[in-house]
C-alpha cells in the first residue's frame, strides 16, 4: 500500500494499521442480501453503527438510519461524510485534503497572504483524525442521552462541519468584522503585527516560537532574559502599541538577540524567566523522538505478531483508571470472517456456502 508515495508494504503499522488497531475485520459483500443479513445480525445487537458511506449509498444498501434502528431502537448511527447530509454538494466525494483541509478556509489561510499560493497539506489524515475525535464526542453524548431515555439516535459529523469549526476563529471574525479588517493579521514573519507572538531562528539553526498573550506582562522579563534591559523602556517598544506601531523594526532586533545563543541556552533562560514558549520541530523525525511524548505515551512500543517489536501512536484521550491497551493490530482484509460468523450461530456449511457464492471472502 502507497499512501502520498510513500511506500507502506513493508511497515508494520501502516496508515490503515494506525487507524484500525484493536479492531477484527471482515470482508462482506454488502450488495448481496445474504451479505446485508449478516450485518443486520450484527446491527441487532450493536451499541453503535459507523459508517463513512455517501448517504445515498447507504440508503441504496438499506443501512440508512430508519432501516437499522428498526432492527434494534437502542443503536447510535454515527454517519461520518464530506460535505454533510444536505445542500448541493452532500453526495460529492470528499477527503480530508479536499472537505476538510482545502474547504474550510485552512489551507489558504495558512499562507502569508492572497498573493501566495495556498499550502498544501503536509500529511494524510489530519482531517480524518479530527474529525474521528468530532465523531467520538457526538456518540459519547448520544449514549449518554440514550442512558436516559433508552433510545439511541443518528450522530452527524462532516469533514467540512469540523473544518469550519477548527478554522472558527478567523470565520467568526471575519462575519463580525469583515475579511478586509481581517485579512490584515495575516503577515510573513518579518512583518508579524505582533513581534511577541512570533518564531525566531537561534545561532543553532533551530526555531523558537514566542507567544506572549497579553503581552504587556512579559516584556520585561525577556528583556531581561536577553540580557537587553535598555529595550524595556526604549520609547519605541515600552508599551504595546509602540511595540506594535514599530513591528518591524522590533523583530529585527529580536532576530538578532536570538541569534546570538543555541536553542539549549535560550530554553534555560526563558524558563528561568517564566516565559511562554516552545521550540518548534522541523521534521516528523523530531517529534518522534520527543521525550515528552515519550513521557506520556504519546507512542508506546507493542509486539507485532509478523514483524517482532513495533512503536505506535496512540490515542491523544487518557483515563485514570482504565486505560484501552492496543490489544491488537489492524487485522488482514476478512481476516476475522469466520470468528465471527460462528460467534453469529453460522455453522461451517454455512459459511462454505458464503464463500462460494461471494458473499464473503
Amino acid at each position: 500500500m502507497a499512501v502520498a508515495g510513500i511506500d507502506e508494504s513493508n511497515a508494520p503499522v501502516s496508515l490503515f494499521g494506525l487507524d484500525n488497531r484493536n479492531k477484527r475485520g471482515m470482508a462482506i459483500d454488502l450488495k448481496h442480501p445474504d451479505g446485508r443479513n449478516i450485518l443486520y445480525k450484527l446491527v441487532a445487537d450493536a451499541d453503535i453503527f459507523i459508517s463513512n458511506l455517501p448517504k445515498k449509498a447507504l440508503e441504496r444498501l438499506k443501512m440508512d438510519y430508519d432501516s437499522l434502528s428498526s432492527l434494534n431502537r437502542r443503536l447510535i448511527y454515527a454517519a461520518a461524510s464530506g460535505y454533510g447530509n444536505n445542500g448541493p454538494h452532500a453526495d460529492k466525494p470528499g477527503f480530508d485534503a479536499t472537505a476538510f483541509w482545502a474547504r474550510s478556509g485552512l489551507m489558504s489561510s495558512l499562507a502569508p497572504d492572497e498573493h501566495h499560493p495556498p499550502v498544501p497539506q503536509p500529511c494524510a489524515g489530519i482531517g480524518d483524525h479530527t474529525s474521528g475525535l468530532a465523531l467520538f464526542g457526538g456518540i459519547a453524548m448520544a449514549l449518554y442521552h440514550r442512558e436516559k431515555t433508552g433510545n439511541g439516535q443518528q450522530v452527524d459529523v462532516s469533514l467540512l462541519g469540523v473544518g469550519t469549526w477548527i478554522t472558527s476563529s478567523g470565520l467568526q471574525a471575519t462575519l463580525s468584522l469583515g475579511w478586509e479588517k481581517v485579512s490584515k493579521v495575516r503577515k510573513p514573519r518579518s512583518e508579524s503585527v505582533n513581534p511577541l507572538v512570533n518564531f525566531y531562528k537561534t545561532r543553532d539553526g533551530k526555531w523558537l516560537y514566542l507567544l506572549f498573550l497579553p503581552d504587556d506582562p512579559y516584556w520585561g522579563p525577556l528583556c531581561e532574559a536577553a540580557g537587553r534591559a535598555d529595550l524595556e523602556h526604549d520609547e519605541r517598544f515600552d508599551t504595546r502599541d509602540h511595540r506594535l506601531a514599530n513591528n518591524i523594526e522590533l523583530i529585527k532586533i529580536i532576530d538578532e538577540i536570538f541569534l546570538e545563543r543555541d536553542l539549549d541556552q535560550w530554553a534555560e533562560l526563558l524558563d528561568g524567566h517564566g516565559l511562554i514558549w516552545t521550540h518548534v520541530p522541523m521534521n516528523f523525525e523530531e517529534v518522534v523522538n520527543d521525550p515528552q511524548v515519550h513521557a506520556n505515551d504519546h507512542i508506546v512500543e507493542r509486539q507485532h505478531p509478523s514483524f517482532g517489536p513495533a512503536k505506535i501512536i496512540t490515542s491523544p484521550i487518557r483515563l485514570n483508571k482504565i486505560v484501552p491497551p492496543i490489544r491488537r493490530f489492524a487485522p488482514e482484509l476478512g481476516q476475522n470472517n469466520e470468528e465471527v460468523l460462528l460467534e453469529l450461530g453460522y455453522t461451517w456449511e454455512d459459511i462454505e456456502k458464503l464463500k462460494e457464492g461471494g458473499v464473503i471472502l
